[in-house]
C-alpha cells in the first residue's frame, strides 16, 4: 500500500495585494452629494429650486467631515470637495441671475411709465393714451394720431340709434364705445386728471418697486409714484400705482403702460 501525498486542509489564501489593503469604499454621502450638486442646476430654472444648491451644499460638509475622520473606512474626499464648489458656485449664481434680471425689467418698466407721465403732463394725450392699449389696437395710420381721435360722423351714430334693436344682432347692439369716446374717459380718469391739472412744472419721483407678476404670460410690473405741484395755486402731491406690461409674445418686446391707481 502507497502512502498517499498529505492534503494541506488549510487554505490560507495567499498575501493580499497591497492595493486591495489600501482600498476604501467610496461614502454614500459622498455619492448622495455629488448626485445633489449636479441637481443643483435646477436652481437656475425657478427659485424654488434655490433650496437644491443648499441641500448639496450640506451634503458636500458632512461628506468631508466623515470621510477626513481618523478612523473612517470610506473614501471619496475629492469627489465631495468638487459637489460643494459646484453647490456653491450654482448657489451664488441662481439668485443673482435672477435678481439681476428682475432688477433690469424694474429699471426698465420705470423708464416706461414715466415717459408715460411726461406725455400727460405735456398735454400729449393722445399718445398717452396709445401707450395703454396693447401693440394690436394702436393707431397704425394712415392719417394723423389727432384725426384717429374725432368723434365719428354723426350720421352713423343716428343710424345706429335708430335701428330697431329687435331687428339688430346682438354683437351689434354692444358697440365698443368710439376712440374719442375712449380717450375722453382716459381723461376723466382721476391720475390722468390730476396730472394735466398739475402741469409741465409737476415734478414726478418713484418711490417705490411694488410687484413683478405674470398676465396671460407677459411680464407685469406694479410701481409706486409721487407727483408734486401746484393746483389751484396751492402746493400739493398725490401718490398712484402704474401697472406696466411687458409684451414678450411678440417678435420684439414692447409694453404697455396703465393700470393706474390712486394711492389714498
Amino acid at each position: 500500500m502507497f502512502e498517499t501525498d498529505r492534503v494541506e486542509t488549510h487554505f490560507s489564501g495567499g498575501a493580499e495585494a497591497p492595493e486591495l489593503e489600501d482600498y476604501h469604499p467610496i461614502s454614500p454621502l459622498v455619492i448622495g452629494a455629488c448626485i445633489a450638486g449636479l441637481a443643483s442646476v435646477l436652481a437656475i430654472v425657478h427659485p424654488l429650486l434655490w433650496v437644491v444648491p443648499v441641500v448639496a451644499a450640506i451634503l458636500s460638509i458632512c461628506a468631508i467631515i466623515g470621510v477626513s475622520a481618523a478612523q473612517s473606512r470610506y473614501s471619496g474626499r475629492s469627489a465631495a470637495v468638487v459637489a460643494l464648489c459646484v453647490a456653491a458656485l450654482i448657489g451664488t449664481y441662481a439668485p443673482a441671475r435672477s435678481l439681476s434680471r428682475e432688477r433690469a425689467i424694474y429699471t426698465r418698466a420705470q423708464a416706461k411709465a414715466e415717459e408715460w407721465l411726461s406725455l400727460i403732463q405735456q398735454g400729449r394725450v393722445q399718445e398717452a393714451h396709445q401707450f395703454t392699449l396693447g401693440p394690436s389696437q394702436r393707431f397704425k395710420g394712415p392719417g394723423p394720431l389727432a384725426g384717429h381721435y374725432l368723434p365719428p360722423p354723426p350720421t352713423s351714430r343716428r343710424n345706429a340709434n335708430s335701428m330697431d334693436p329687435s331687428s339688430m344682432d346682438p354683437a351689434d347692439m354692444m358697440m365698443e364705445p368710439s376712440d374719442s369716446e375712449q380717450i375722453a374717459a382716459f381723461l376723466q380718469e382721476p391720475v390722468t386728471a390730476k396730472l394735466v391739472e398739475y402741469g409741465k412744472q409737476a415734478s414726478i419721483e418713484h418711490l417705490q418697486d411694488v410687484s413683478i407678476g405674470t398676465t396671460y404670460g407677459n411680464v407685469a410690473v406694479t410701481q409706486r409714484f409721487k407727483v408734486s405741484g401746484v393746483s389751484d395755486g396751492q402746493p400739493g402731491s398725490f401718490e398712484f400705482l402704474v401697472t406696466s406690461t411687458r409684451w414678450e409674445a411678440l417678435e420684439h418686446a414692447n409694453w404697455q403702460v396703465g393700470g393706474f391707481k390712486e394711492v389714498k
